[in-house]
């Protein structure tokens, strides 16, 4: 995400709120490479118990459970934007926002909506997306 707000700075692209094609196609493409490199570090398949776990280390539980229902119970429990869980492997465990609401005004605030919709996506990550567009509150602290 940092590369591409770079390139949106570089290009002098216009915000989010307003129609610029170039900057809507470049943040298609990443959403596309996103939702890729989700599944290629964490898996696709919701009844894969070893993409369950590697979730569950991306988000520094310990010990990490050996069944997928305790698994599943962890990560329901856990409210992290995802643009930044695809980014852990470099940027370390994203932050749990102990909340949707939280989560919502952080993700908004700083632009790091995840494609609800994408082509691409495994049921392993439509189970981790929130409705984080219910929430009115976009400034975080």
């Amino acid at each position: 995400m940092v590369e591409y707000f770079a390139m949106c700075d570089f290009f002098a692209w216009p915000k989010a709120r307003r129609k610029c094609d170039e900057r809507d196609l470049a943040r298609s493409r990443l959403k596309d490479a996103m939702v890729q490199q989700f599944n290629s570090t964490y898996g696709r398949d919701v009844k894969d118990v070893v993409a369950w776990q590697n979730l569950c280390r991306a988000l520094g539980v310990d010990p990490v459970p050996n069944s997928m229902h305790e698994c599943r119970k962890v990560i329901e429990s856990v409210h992290v934007n995802i643009c930044d869980l695809v980014e852990a492997p470099i940027l370390g465990t994203p932050r749990d926002f102990g909340s949707e609401e939280a989560l919502a005004i952080y993700s908004k605030s700083t632009d790091k909506i995840f494609p609800r919709d994408n082509v691409h996506a495994g049921s392993l990550l439509r189970y981790l997306l929130r409705h984080i567009s219910r929430h009115r509150g976009t400034r975080y602290p």
